[in-house]
């Protein structure tokens, strides 16, 4: 899953990447892009246009996985806009990591799923690290 995938690059990546891994095309893998921006069709990537941090838009998330209930990875590149300060900054971009981080809590495979996130470097670093 690819929370905050627009323009798509790390979505297409992952495509493109599973695709030469199964070269069988038993194609027993979902990727998940969603993103607030419109983002042009991917291949073999669903794709959800809105807010991750909506309790809607998880429950669509859930459905998707359904059968397997669970991501491998879980890949956040959200991030706040920009205001020009560095703590505002900080504190936006922790707020979307901590929503992305409990959100992989709940679908992550146990044991070998894997976390990805952006997030700006501050004070609340170190307590995140620490719920890793």
């Amino acid at each position: 899953m690819d929370c905050g995938c627009a323009p798509g690059g790390w979505s297409a990546y992952c495509s493109r990447k599973l695709s030469l891994w199964d070269s069988e095309n038993q194609h027993n893998w979902t990727i998940i892009g969603i993103d607030l921006l419109k983002v042009e069709p991917i291949q073999n990537v669903h794709l959800i246009q809105g807010d991750f941090t909506e309790k809607s838009i998880k429950l669509n998330i859930q459905q998707l996985l359904a059968g397997t209930h669970c991501c491998d990875l879980v890949l956040s590149d959200m991030s706040p806009n920009h205001s020009g300060h560095k703590d505002i900054q900080h504190y936006a971009s922790m707020t979307l990591a901590q929503s992305a981080l409990e959100f992989f809590i709940q679908v992550g495979k146990p044991k070998t799923g894997s976390f990805l996130c952006l997030y700006f470097v501050g004070e609340q670093e170190s307590t995140f690290l620490e719920q890793m």
